[in-house]
């Protein structure tokens, strides 16, 4: 059995131990109460991005007027060279019902014309890029409910189905 001494010391030992748990424990909750303060704040720009994305994502045609597209020299020599595209062409800025009523074919028709358009005397790699391209949503999925998350998803991989299936067949 312990003497009094050991026990004195081991009791005093464990209390010190609760201090600096509890100690621990505040400085947690105030960690954590600063950053859901950060995030509720942080929401009304979130909703105003989501709002102006919407409006642009929502329109496949929209991407004529992409800023890349816009260098197509650069982006023409990135291309011959092998590069890659990361497309993100489901938006992520509209809502379920928005992203349900989507047309993936219009989707990809819109993309194929755009590349035309400005590729028009290329049309080998109109075809390379759109066959080797790499399809995404846009950006901001971890910011919405599993089910727009889903919605998005879903419209992705018909739209990856199609635009296989019309590359395939030769159609880009």
């Amino acid at each position: 059995m312990a003497s009094g001494k050991e026990l004195r010391r081991r009791i005093t030992s464990v209390k010190n131990t609760q201090q600096i748990t509890k100690a621990m424990k505040m400085v947690s909750a105030a960690k954590l109460r600063r950053a859901q303060d950060a995030i509720v704040q942080a929401r009304p720009y979130a909703n105003a991005i989501r709002q102006a994305t919407r409006l642009v994502t929502v329109n496949p045609m929209v991407c004529e007027s992409h800023p890349l597209l816009a260098r197509r020299e650069a982006l023409e020599e990135h291309l011959w060279r092998g590069g890659r595209l990361s497309l993100g062409v489901i938006p992520t800025g509209a809502t379920s019902n928005e992203i349900r009523g989507l047309d993936p074919r219009e989707v990809f028709m819109g993309l194929m014309e755009a590349f035309s358009k400005n590729f028009r005397d290329r049309p080998e790699l109109v075809a390379r890029t759109l066959r080797e391209s790499l399809y995404t949503p846009a950006c901001g999925l971890g910011l919405h409910s599993p089910e727009d998350t889903e919605a998005v998803l879903e419209k992705l991989l018909a739209f990856k189905s199609l635009a296989g299936e019309l590359l395939a067949r030769g159609r880009a």
